[in-house]
């Protein structure tokens, strides 16, 4: 029982809900960025998801592209490199395959036009997964918003 009493000090309490609200704003922003912005490419493919396509093309898109995200990735993974067995493994896990992916492309470009040329291909299999992207941007709203709301009593 000592135990208990001595790994929860205060400072390992401060530790636990900071850590928590960094979930609560990561969950939120990104969720909402991402339901916002999947929802607009589905709404307005001929308009936003065509050019994106086409300019995914352009090498100097997909370096540059990369490098913003490389460097999202890593601000937002060593923010929130969180593994646990709950809802907030979710956000680490997108950072960490987006970081993957990104790096490779930047050491791969050619994989990034052989992925778009699929997907111009198969554009149910785009609407597929940008409806998935839109569930989970979905899910990561709701758990930062309903978890960050104080308890009724």
């Amino acid at each position: 029982m000592e135990w208990i009493l001595n790994f929860y000090t205060p400072s390992s309490l401060y530790c636990i809900f900071t850590r928590m609200n960094t979930s609560l704003v990561l969950a939120q922003f990104w969720g909402g960025l991402m339901s916002i912005v999947w929802i607009l490419l589905i709404i307005r493919q001929e308009r936003l998801l065509k050019p994106l396509l086409k300019l995914s093309h352009e090498r100097l898109y997909t370096v540059l592209a990369g490098f913003m995200t490389l460097i999202l990735g890593l601000v937002n993974i060593i923010i929130h490199n969180i593994w646990v067995n709950d809802w907030r493994v979710s956000i680490t896990l997108i950072w960490w395959i987006a970081l993957a992916k990104w790096v490779s492309l930047l050491g791969f470009p050619y994989l990034l036009s052989k992925k778009v040329s699929t997907l111009e291909k198969f554009p149910r299999m785009t609407q597929l997964i940008l409806i998935l992207c839109v569930f989970i941007g979905i899910y990561l709203f709701a758990q930062g918003l309903w978890l960050s709301l104080p308890e009724s009593h």
